[in-house]
């Protein structure tokens, strides 16, 4: 019988059948999904905030502090954005490129080096 911990970390490879571009392309989506939900989150306090502070100034204070956590992650969660896709390009360049060739030395061209 397999544990429960077993599991868990086998439901990854059901997404991504164990490649990592998949799941480097599954996480950089998936990211994009939970920065588009905290501006939701977001917004919503905000709006919140501007909405009670006319009439209950304490109350607004509690949707202004939420807005400035959801601010926090954002802004991570931009940069960290910002970085996977800098890397996806990166990556992208680098299997688009030919493979050159590196010409070594003979061993007598190398010793020649030292003796010098």
């Amino acid at each position: 019988m397999r544990s429960p911990l077993d599991l868990f970390f086998k439901l990854g490879d059901k997404v991504t059948k164990g490649d990592l571009k998949k799941k480097a392309d599954f996480d950089y989506y998936l990211l994009w999904i939970m920065f588009i939900a905290f501006s939701f989150i977001f917004i919503s306090n905000f709006y919140n905030f501007i909405y009670y502070v006319k009439t209950d100034w304490i109350t607004s204070l509690k949707y202004l502090g939420w807005s400035g956590v959801m601010t926090a992650i954002m802004w991570f969660q931009y940069y960290t954005l910002k970085g996977i896709r800098m890397s996806r390009e990166m990556q992208k360049n680098l299997l688009n490129q030919p493979v050159k060739e590196e010409v070594l030395d003979s061993k007598e061209d190398m010793l020649k080096e030292f003796s010098k």
